[in-house]
Formats: structure tokens, sequence, C-alpha cells
């Protein structure tokens, strides 16, 4: 299906850019490719065609040719890196562990860890995270440590961050061994998450071999893309109902990719963290006076590209908490002031904004924690 009929409902400048709008629109008009090849589909709309070439990828374009959009590098050559993953040598990943007795005591003790690498360790007991990506989200590690061990997922770690400044997933994928933690992390079998976050420009060729990689040496590994917000946020020459159409489009090509890629592996192991979604209601919730402490949109960023402040690094990391523990995030407090520079008033809003946008892309079940245990200060964490 054309982006152009997804993305109808955006056309007109005088209809309200909203979340609900835009959520309304995403649910009626899904987009999918038709086979394993997704990653050479054209992009389809007319209007933004120019942008993605037929080989799948980012080129380098005017800065102007997107409102706001993020820095576009020329696309590294797929070839290295394909080779790389094919010299691989064949993976041991580790054997599963046992599902625990019903009988179970719920907290674990040293005879019964949970098992890093494996869905009954991380999913009951805390995750081991890799964060890898650019500045736009690599600050979420040691803040979802300490609402995971608030919340009492008390073995939630940290397995490491990448980061590359403005970075799309295929060039930190394409970086070499002697740089590229990530995979190594991956190649020891116990990273239970490992996050991205592309750029708008998809399908991209790295969430496609990091997500195969990181399935080869873990099968309870899940792959999370953040979805993030556009560069030049808060300018006064981006106009929001235009930017609807290309965030619309950015959801839409990373939906459709998650789907092929899952689909190959006949598993949901690869999911979006639609933190772009949450921003765009947070500025609806600034505009209508709802957000104590917060006067402005522009509040929200230290400079004018869009880096995250204070209140807005808390809203991406209450959305990864509750994309990774399915449970929401209000009523913690271990990222109030003076953890953070945010009150606790401020982050109240934030909390309830994450899990709204959160909490119905998520399945049924949520997870349960070990124990309720006291907010542990962000210090601890350093």
């Amino acid at each position: 299906m054309l982006i152009a009929t997804i993305l109808r409902g955006f056309h007109s400048s005088t209809r309200p850019c909203t979340l609900a709008a835009i959520v309304a629109t995403a649910a009626s008009s899904p987009l999918s490719f038709p086979s394993a090849s997704h990653a050479q589909q054209p992009y389809s709309d007319p209007r933004l065609a120019p942008l993605i070439p037929a080989g799948g990828g980012a080129k380098t374009v005017a800065p102007a040719a997107i409102p706001g959009s993020p820095r576009i590098a020329t696309t590294p050559s797929p070839a290295p890196a394909r080779a790389y993953a094919q010299a691989q040598p064949p993976a041991t990943p580790p054997a599963p562990a046992a599902a625990p007795s019903p009988a179970a005591p719920a907290t674990p003790s040293p005879a019964e860890p949970g098992v890093p690498g494996t869905a009954v360790g991380w999913e009951r007991y805390g995750a081991s995270v890799f964060v890898c990506g650019h500045s736009f989200h690599v600050f979420i590690d040691k803040k979802l440590r300490a609402l995971a061990y608030e919340a009492g997922f008390q073995q939630h770690r940290h397995a490491g961050r990448l980061f590359v400044g403005g970075s799309h997933p295929i060039e930190i994928w394409n970086l070499p061994d002697s740089q590229n933690t990530a995979r190594a992390a991956l190649r020891e079998g116990h990273v239970d998450i490992l996050t991205l976050s592309p750029h708008m420009f998809l399908p991209d060729r790295g969430i496609d071999f990091y997500a195969d990689y990181a399935w080869k040496y873990n099968p309870h590994v899940r792959v999370m893309l953040q979805l993030s917000w556009p560069t030049n946020p808060a300018s006064a020459g981006v106009d929001w109902n235009q930017m609807a159409l290309i965030l619309k489009g950015y959801m839409a090509l990373a939906d459709a990719q998650v789907k092929a890629i899952n689909a190959r592996h006949k598993a949901d192991f690869v999911s979006t963290v639609p933190v772009v979604l949450a921003v765009m209601k947070l500025r609806e919730e600034i505009i209508a006076g709802r957000v104590p402490g917060i006067r402005a949109f522009g509040d929200l960023f230290t400079d004018k590209l869009g880096h995250a402040g204070p209140a807005l690094e808390n809203l991406v990391t209450f959305c990864w908490y509750a994309a990774i523990y399915k449970r929401s995030p209000e009523g913690l407090k271990a990222l109030d002031a003076p953890a953070t520079q945010v009150k606790a008033e401020t982050n109240a809003a934030l909390q309830k904004i994450a899990w709204a946008v959160i909490s119905p892309t998520l399945p049924a079940a949520p997870a349960k924690p070990t124990a309720a245990t006291s907010p542990t200060p962000m210090a601890a964490h350093r």
C-alpha cells in the first residue's frame, strides 16, 4: 500500500496534528513490504521517494528536503557487513533454563539466580540491556537501571553502551570489531535487550544485521528500536501538520521492517518504542498547560538541534521502562529531584504520557518484579 494512502489524512495544513489523529490513521492503513527482500523496496510516496534510493538505506540530501529531518549520512556499502556476518562461526546459544516451579519463591536467592540470556531470567528478575545508538537515545542506560531497581527488577544490568553521534544502525554495524562492542557483547549470548535508534530513513540494513546476529547467539533476545523525535523540533519554521506526514511515514516504514524480520525468524523478537509519539503528546499537553514545571515545548531541549534536556530524558526513559517491563512507570520516584533536575509533579505527568503511548503496543501479560523496593539514588548508577 502506498505511503501516500497511509498519510492522506494529514495532507491538509488545516487539520490538527494530534496524537489521536496519527494513531487512528496508522490503525486504519497498515503498511507491509511484499517479500523478504524488503531492504530493496523503494519508498513509495512520490513526494519523498527521492530521499530513499531503490537499493534501500539513506543517501545524502539537502537539509531542507524534510522539515526538521535528522542529519543524513551516505550509507556505507552493505557488502562488508554481509560478508562479516556470513563469515562468523556457528553459534552455540546457551541452553534455555527450565521453567521455574509454580511453588518457587518470588524473590531470587543465591541458589536461584535469574539467568541472563533466558526468558525465565530477564522477564522475572531484570534484563541485561545493551544500549546502542545516537545522542537522542543513549542517555537511557543509567536512568533505566534506577527505575528497574526501584520497581524490584534487581538483576537488571547494563550490558554496555555503544554511542556514535548522529548515526544510523548500518554505520554502527560497519564499525570494525575493535570498536564494535555491541557485536562483542552479543557473541557472549547474555544480552537480553539490544536497543537501536534508527533515523527516519528506512529500511536500514543495520537493523537486519544486528537482529540476525543477536538471534544467532541468544534465541530469547529482544531487539527494540527507538523511533525518535526530529531534529530542530522547536524551530518556529516547523509546520507540525506537515511534520505528521514525515513521522507517520517513519513509523510505517519501521513497522514494515520489523514485521519482515520477525516473519523471517518466525518469532516476534523485534519491536519499536515509539518515543516520537510520546514527544508529540507531551507537546500537546504543554500547549494546553497541563504539565507542571514546563512552560514551553522548547524548554525540553538543550539546543536548537533538539538534544534532550532532563525532562525529555526522563520521558524517554519512562517509555523504555514501560516497553521492556510491560508495567506503568507511574509512581516510581527514582528520577525525581534531586536525583535529576525534574520535580516529582513533572515526572508524574511524564509517566502518565509514557504509559498512555506505550501501553497499547504491549502484549497482554505484564512482567512481575521480584519485590517492591525503595528508590535507588541515581548516584548509585553513575
